[in-house]
C-alpha cells in the first residue's frame, strides 16, 4: 500500500456544537491513512540500530557519465552493504529509504545522481540549494527516497563536477544514510 496523501480534516470536529454523525467520513479518512502508514512498513518491520548503513564519498568523481565518487569511510552494522571497488557499492536484498547530509563550504553547481549501475537508472538526483550567506549550500533533494535492491545490483553517486573546498571540514563531503525499512 501507498503512503497516504489525502489529509483527513477536522471540519465536524473541532467545536462542541458539532455533530459526531457528521465527523464519520474525517474518522474514517484518518483511520485509513494511519492503516496505509502501517501497511507502508511490510511485515510490521521498522527501521533499527543493525539496519542502517552510512557511506561516505570523497570528492573525486572525474568528468565521464561512468565515473562515480570515491566511497571514503564505511559504517555498516548489520552486514547489509559490501564495497564492490572504490566507488561502486551492493546491498542486500530489501527496500531502503535515502537520507544524506552535504553542506558545501564552496558550493557547485552540479547535479548529484543516485545511479544503479547494473540497470543503467538514475534513482534520484539534487541540486544545491543555496543556505545563509555565507556562500555554502546543502544537497537535500535525495532524502526519502525509497527504491529496492536485489541485493546483487551495483550502486554509485556521481557529483561529477564537485571539488571538496576543506579537506578539514568533515560536513564538506557526501555523506548517505541507508535505512532498511523491509
Amino acid at each position: 500500500m501507498a503512503w497516504p496523501t489525502t489529509k483527513g480534516n477536522n471540519a465536524h470536529l473541532d467545536a462542541s456544537t458539532d455533530d459526531p454523525n457528521l465527523a464519520r467520513p474525517e474518522l474514517k479518512q484518518n483511520m485509513d491513512n494511519v492503516n496505509a502508514i502501517i501497511d507502508y512498513f511490510p511485515s510490521g518491520l521498522v527501521p533499527v540500530g543493525n539496519q542502517i548503513v552510512v557511506l561516505e564519498m570523497t570528492g573525486s568523481g572525474g568528468s565521464s557519465a561512468t565515473d562515480f565518487n570515491d566511497i571514503a569511510e564505511h559504517s555498516d552494522l548489520g552486514s547489509l552493504c559490501a564495497i564492490t571497488s572504490n566507488d561502486r557499492f551492493t546491498l542486500a536484498n530489501g527496500t531502503y529509504i535515502m537520507e544524506h547530509e552535504t553542506i558545501f563550504l564552496d558550493p557547485d553547481s552540479g547535479t548529484i545522481k543516485f545511479e544503479n549501475i547494473t540497470s543503467g537508472s538514475t534513482l534520484a538526483t539534487s541540486n544545491p540549494i543555496e543556505i545563509g550567506t555565507i556562500n555554502q549550500s546543502a544537497q537535500m533533494g535525495m532524502n526519502n527516497t525509497v527504491f529496492t535492491s536485489n541485493g546483487s545490483d551495483l550502486f554509485g553517486f556521481g557529483y561529477k563536477t564537485y571539488t571538496p573546498s576543506n579537506s578539514n571540514n568533515a560536513r564538506d563531503g557526501l555523506r548517505i544514510k541507508f535505512t532498511k525499512i523491509a
